[in-house]
């Protein structure tokens, strides 16, 4: 399982306008990790289950230098992806959110950010 402390950019996208923010500050690539500690995810073949629906908000979290990254896509119908890719190894969680779950963490998220 790849760690946070692995990670030294956050790319934050808000869909279907495709505006994003990019950080390279620590601290908010932090703040960002553990307002998402608390959506939580569990182990799965989530590849079978999930009918993809259009994305609404994806975080990703990467290393420059060694490409390994975490993302969470959140999608239109509640649905949520927590992938892990460290080199040619990938590891997914998912789950279902409810409406008001995914406003809030994407008012959490955003707040503060401007996108372009």
């Amino acid at each position: 399982m790849l760690q946070m402390h692995d990670m030294n950019r956050m790319s934050i996208t808000e869909f279907p306008e495709m505006n994003s923010n990019m950080t390279t500050d620590l601290q908010e690539i932090k703040e960002i990790n553990a307002l998402l500690m608390y959506v939580q995810v569990r182990k799965g073949s989530f590849f079978d289950e999930l009918t993809r629906d259009d994305e609404v908000l994806k975080v990703r979290f990467s290393n420059d230098e060694t490409s390994f990254a975490i993302t969470y896509t959140f999608y239109e119908n509640g649905d949520l992806v927590r992938l892990e890719k460290a080199m040619v190894n990938e590891m997914g969680m998912y789950r279902h959110v409810s409406d008001k779950e995914l406003e809030r963490v994407k008012a959490l998220v955003l707040a503060g950010k401007t996108l372009d």
